[in-house]
């Protein structure tokens, strides 16, 4: 996985995270390729589903922190949308930061399979 070509793609802070990483680009790379899995994407569709506002608030939270740790700005601002987000916003709030999650899963998942 190349790093550098993916982060644009993804809309990562190359810069600033490789920074934050101590130029450990293996750990950026492990942090990548785990990224589907930290994020427990299907939790929150399943607090969704359940229009279980506590559980769809922690679960956007979750996937905060993780773009957050991966300078993933625009995920980060969705999520943060999100977390928020009151009752009647939810939907739009959560319309948005699927498409932006489902957006990196797929550069990952191509990136993974080159």
């Amino acid at each position: 996985m190349n790093i550098k070509a993916i982060a644009s793609r993804i809309g990562m802070d190359y810069d600033n995270v490789i920074e934050n990483f101590c130029g450990d680009t293996s750990e950026v790379r492990k942090k990548l390729e785990s990224f589907i899995d930290d994020c427990n994407f299907t939790a929150l569709e399943s607090a969704i589903e359940a229009n279980d506002e506590e559980q769809i608030k922690k679960c956007a939270h979750k996937i905060r922190k993780t773009g957050e740790k991966l300078g993933l700005t625009n995920l980060v601002k969705q999520a943060s949308l999100l977390e928020d987000a009151k009752n009647g916003k939810i939907a739009p709030s959560y319309d948005s930061l699927r498409k932006e999650y489902l957006e990196i899963a797929k550069n990952l998942t191509s990136e993974a399979d080159v």
